[in-house]
């Protein structure tokens, strides 16, 4: 791996908001012209290094077949539905199942509290990590 950058697919900016839409891009290189059977993981650690969710290109989709041996893997979060904080991203890899890379701690993520639910409020600051899509209702 040779890079990491966080874009704010909703606002075209760096700042990342819970509730934007975001996306990963891993920049790699090999020597290899081409690479088969890859598989590529992200860890999403909290503040003491707890992983939180992984995003992993094999449950989501299966392994990639082909890839350049140079390029971008890109991984987008629709409505990302993390709370304020500051968020470590671990990197993992393989090729044809071997060890290709794998780097912890790989990269910084700085989230500021967003308009998760469209009301023009935030939830109490340091109250859990995730923001989860809900509906409250009073019944007799």
């Amino acid at each position: 791996f040779d890079s990491v950058t966080f874009r704010n697919l909703s606002t075209g900016g760096g700042v990342i908001r819970s509730g934007d839409d975001l996306r990963i891009e891993i920049r790699y290189s090999s020597p290899s012209a081409r690479l088969q059977n890859v598989h590529v993981d992200t860890i999403i650690h909290g503040p003491f290094e707890e992983q939180l969710c992984q995003l992993s290109s094999a449950a989501q989709r299966g392994d990639f077949a082909e890839v350049p041996g140079s390029g971008i893997f890109a991984c987008t979060i629709p409505r990302f539905p993390f709370d304020e904080g500051a968020y470590g991203l671990s990197l993992f890899a393989t090729v044809n199942t071997d060890i290709a890379d794998w780097v912890n701690q790989a990269a910084r993520l700085d989230v500021l509290s967003g308009d998760y639910f469209g009301t023009g409020r935030t939830n109490v600051e340091g109250i859990g990590h995730f923001l989860v899509t809900h509906a409250w209702s009073a019944e007799e």
